[in-house]
């Protein structure tokens, strides 16, 4: 009887509210599966912040626990490439999270104008599949992959909706057994591994599986397993092998594409990383659709001309914990942007962490047998932040290109974005100079 008081209890906010007498509803963003999504501002800070509040209807005890595991998968993953939780509120005894505001579309209403070309599909996997790694070395897996929460901005693409979240080992509050029921199908079944279907073991390869059919999508503008009943659907997924990429100019992302979809997660990539080498590899090596012939010869140097590379921590040249965070958080969006560039393949920065503190750079040019290593260092100056950047020589140490400015002190998310603006115009990866540089 109390849970049902507790239910009709519950009123959606109205535009205008103040949660928590900090943060007022500007507009309704629409609904998902568990929540109310607003756009707000926070008075405290002035700044705009997307609010998420539980759908009126769900809001019971189960719905809180998977509400707060959603914060909790959120608050384990700090990327540039996935929606940034900001904190978790309470209104009226509800929990809201507030979250960083989007400004774009989702990949879902982009697809439905159609596919997009492999230089587009290419450079917008890479970034997510860069976040997702990261996930994945959190022990996480998302769950819930697909075209809806991904979300395209101005400033790149975002992972969303982490409510489905759960960690690989049972060992923490995220795999609740409470919060699902054994056996139970959870996600959107046109991008779920057979795994998920049949209620067996998963793990990151189950992620794996739903980013290879968003790819496919993205290069083809349908699915990989026909657009038919969920029974013929179903019945495809589970018996019949991945489709090909039936166009002379996706040949070579073909193999990359069909590895992700195999039913049996052990014929998939070990890890999100693996492919993301395997899809970098594929586009850097293919031959250009007028020389895909049986008499044509590969070009030559192509596969020369691929620089490794690799971002490392910033160095904090004083202690500063307001700008601690930028430390990671700009090798981070520095990678996920640099990225795109296909004549340079960027290591995960995430594996140079233990290198932090080593000053022998040439010692970890050989560790992570890199070619080239992006290095910086963070120094306030006053009402200023001084940064300072070099791409080096991993063979000898020698500085290839340097450059400094100063930053007025704002917060860290736009100081973040404006270095790495800053570092990606001014870098010499994009023109000319890249090729020098070998």
């Amino acid at each position: 009887m109390a849970k049902n008081l507790n239910r009709m209890a519950v009123a959606e906010p109205a535009v205008g509210t103040m949660l928590d007498s900090r943060y007022r509803l500007e507009r309704s963003l629409g609904e998902g599966g568990m929540g109310r999504l607003f756009a707000a501002v926070d008075q405290q800070l002035g700044r705009r912040v997307a609010i998420k509040l539980i759908r009126e209807d769900l809001d019971d005890p189960s719905a809180h626990d998977r509400f707060l595991r959603e914060a909790r998968a959120a608050a384990a993953l700090t990327h540039p490439n996935a929606c940034q939780l900001f904190e978790v509120g309470e209104h009226e005894g509800h929990p809201f999270l507030v979250m960083e505001l989007l400004e774009g579309e989702p990949l879902s209403a982009r697809l439905e104008r159609g596919a997009l070309s492999k230089e587009e599909a290419v450079e917008l996997i890479l970034p997510l599949m860069d976040a997702l790694a990261a996930f994945h070395t959190a022990g996480l897996i998302h769950r819930d992959l697909k075209p809806a929460n991904v979300f395209l901005t101005p400033q790149g693409v975002k992972l969303l909706d982490f409510g489905l979240a759960r960690r690989t080992e049972r060992s923490d509050a995220l795999t609740a057994p409470a919060l699902t029921v054994p056996g139970a199908i959870t996600g959107t079944m046109r991008y779920m591994a057979p795994e998920q279907l049949t209620g067996d073991p998963i793990d990151a390869r189950t992620d794996i599986f739903a980013v290879g059919v968003m790819l496919f999508e993205m290069l083809t503008g349908h699915g990989p397993f026909g657009s038919g009943s969920n029974v013929e659907w179903l019945n495809a997924v589970m018996t019949e092998d991945p489709p090909s990429l039936d166009h002379d100019d996706l040949r070579a992302l073909d193999p990359v594409v069909k590895r992700a979809l195999q039913r049996r997660p052990d014929d998939r990539y070990a890890s999100i990383e693996e492919m993301a080498a395997a899809l970098r590899e594929a586009v850097q090596g293919a031959p250009a659709p007028q020389e895909q012939h049986a008499d044509s010869k590969p070009r030559q140097g192509a596969a020369e001309t691929t620089t490794r590379a690799v971002v490392l921590p910033f160095r904090l040249l004083e202690d500063d914990r307001e700008i601690a965070a930028l430390k990671d958080g700009v090798p981070e969006m520095l990678t996920a942007k640099l990225s795109a560039d296909g004549r340079w393949h960027f290591l995960s920065n995430r594996v140079a962490h233990e290198f932090a503190d080593e000053h022998d750079l040439i010692a970890v040019g050989k560790a992570l047998k890199v070619d080239r290593l992006l290095t910086g260092s963070l120094l306030r100056a006053g009402e200023d932040l001084q940064v300072t950047v070099q791409l080096v020589d991993a063979s000898d140490g020698s500085v290839q290109w340097s450059q400094a400015d100063r930053f007025k002190l704002e917060s860290v998310l736009a100081l973040q974005e404006n270095i790495c603006a800053w570092i990606v115009d001014a870098l010499p990866l994009r023109t000319g100079a890249a090729e020098t540089l070998h």
